[in-house]
């Protein structure tokens, strides 16, 4: 199923279905499309398409590409949580796991540092929420006092 990079490329079952278990296996979606000799310019214009709200077809090829290829990836992290989980359960080397999810799944296993910005508790969003509303009616009450 090799294309051509050069060419325009149309989408379809069978590129999804390849991306998707290439995606599946930990590769990162758009170089699996590259193994296929898709251009990294097609992939994302296919994935846009896709995440447009506006597609008026639901059950349209990229809508379900975007849609396999985010579970494939939710798969992949897991099967690599797992494999992560047992070396460390066996006492066994796992750095090499931890730096692959760092790399591939930066957001959720990068090594945080005690000195970087933590992000905000769910306590801390409600107490600046309540700030805000406190500040507002200041504000109203000031407005509304003849001057």
């Amino acid at each position: 199923m090799t294309t051509l990079a050069a060419e325009t490329v149309e989408l379809t079952r069978g590129h999804v279905e390849s991306i998707v278990a290439m995606t599946a296996e930990g590769r990162w979606p758009d170089r699996a499309a590259g193994e296929l000799g898709i251009l990294k310019a097609t992939f994302e214009t296919w994935i846009e398409k896709g995440m447009n709200d506006a597609v008026e077809d639901a059950d349209s090829l990229e809508r379900e590409l975007v849609e396999r290829v985010y579970i494939a990836d939710c798969q992949a992290e897991g099967k690599w949580f797992i494999g992560l989980r047992g070396r460390i359960e066996t006492n066994k080397f796992f750095a090499g796991y931890m730096a692959f999810m760092s790399r591939r799944w930066p957001e959720r296993w990068i090594e945080r540092k005690p000195d970087q910005a933590q992000p905000l508790t769910f306590e801390d969003e409600v107490r600046s929420f309540y700030r805000g509303v406190e500040t507002a009616r200041e504000e109203a009450r000031k407005a509304d006092q003849p001057a």
